[in-house]
């Protein structure tokens, strides 16, 4: 709806003047679940790209309740589809089997639901469709960090900046490894950036459960190129905690320099380097930071504990920023004296 008043025009969204949105067509594959989605209340309102995570698709639709936005992944099943067929034709939606969970968090899709942190995705509800098994959960529009990176200027952000961001990304890490659970596969990709400029980790597919005492993991087909540990790269045994820990760094790497440190490379360099130019001209302590979170070892690598009380991290910005400007704070006003009022009247200031 337009708005027009003095100072110019303005747009707001309206439930009351909202039109009903034009089918899409999602092509063959997806049309039926689309058709399934309707008969659950969400109306498809556009697809989004393919990311190529357990091939699946993902869009944008709304739910008939309240027509918020929400974005829908489509994970394509295995299975008998004749007992789907059976399933909703008769409008039964059932619970996914174990091997639908597989997919998600060591074999308990329904933690997904429990975990609840301002830099998380909200899971609302998951269902069945044909072929499919769909995850209806929180959209953010503004896209994921990589496009937020590539799309500025200088190509990187400038170091206050990724502090903000690097403290979101922190506390969602901090708060699934409080749970017990490791990433595995952390990247700027699985962060999405909301309306209100928070970013929201968005998908936790290679995630399993590990406390302390727990043997080391030996499965290292996971992760993503550029971002894999040592340790996995080189078929060792690890801590899932502490290859969350290495791709942290390579996210932090990503956001100041603009440079995936290790990309393409079969054998990663034991001494960290940095690139050249007066350019990015980082700073001392964020250079301790990303060596310690980029150590080959992993048992010195950074815990989260040392990432938290690291003086980059610890550094308060006085600055307000936003998005990737940044504007000095205006001093307040010195309260005018009384002689000085006097002394302005007299001279007819």
């Amino acid at each position: 709806m337009r708005i027009v008043c003095g100072i110019g025009d303005a747009w707001c969204d309206t439930t009351e003047q909202q039109h009903k949105p034009c089918p899409v067509y999602l092509g063959p594959e997806l049309d039926g679940a689309a058709s399934d989605l309707a008969t659950q209340g969400y109306t498809v309102l556009r697809e989004l790209p393919h990311d190529g995570n357990f091939g699946c698709g993902a869009l944008v639709g709304r739910h008939e309740s309240d027509l918020k936005r929400v974005a829908i992944r489509l994970i394509q099943r295995g299975g008998n589809k004749s007992s789907d067929a059976t399933a909703h034709s008769s409008g039964e939606i059932y619970k996914p089997s174990g091997s639908f969970k597989s997919c998600f968090l060591a074999d308990n899709i329904e933690l997904l639901q429990s975990l609840r942190h301002e830099n998380l995705i909200k899971m609302h509800e998951f269902f069945v469709t044909r072929g499919h098994l769909a995850v209806v959960a929180e959209y953010c529009e503004n896209g994921d960090l990589a496009h937020l990176v590539a799309h500025r200027k200088a190509g990187f952000l400038i170091e206050p900046v990724s502090r903000r961001y690097f403290k979101q990304i922190f506390q969602a890490m901090e708060y699934l490894h409080h749970n017990n659970i490791a990433h595995r596969d952390v990247k700027c990709s699985k962060f999405v950036v909301s309306r209100n400029n928070v970013l929201k980790l968005c998908d936790l597919g290679t995630a399993v459960l590990y406390k302390d005492g727990d043997p080391l993991l030996t499965d290292t087909k996971c992760g993503s190129p550029g971002y894999r540990a040592p340790e996995l790269l080189s078929n060792f045994p690890y801590d899932p905690r502490r290859v969350d820990m290495w791709a942290m760094g390579v996210l932090l790497y990503y956001m100041a320099t603009g440079l995936i440190p290790y990309h393409g490379q079969p054998n990663i360099p034991v001494k960290l380097s940095f690139p050249n130019g007066d350019v990015l001209n980082l700073s001392r302590e964020l250079k301790q930071l990303l060596q310690g979170l980029l150590t080959h070892n992993s048992e010195l690598r950074f815990t989260l504990n040392r990432v938290r009380n690291s003086p980059w991290l610890c550094k308060a910005d006085d600055g307000v920023y936003i998005g990737n400007f940044f504007r000095v704070r205006q001093p307040e006003k010195v309260r005018t004296s009384a002689k000085e009022t006097k002394l302005k009247r007299e001279l007819h200031i």
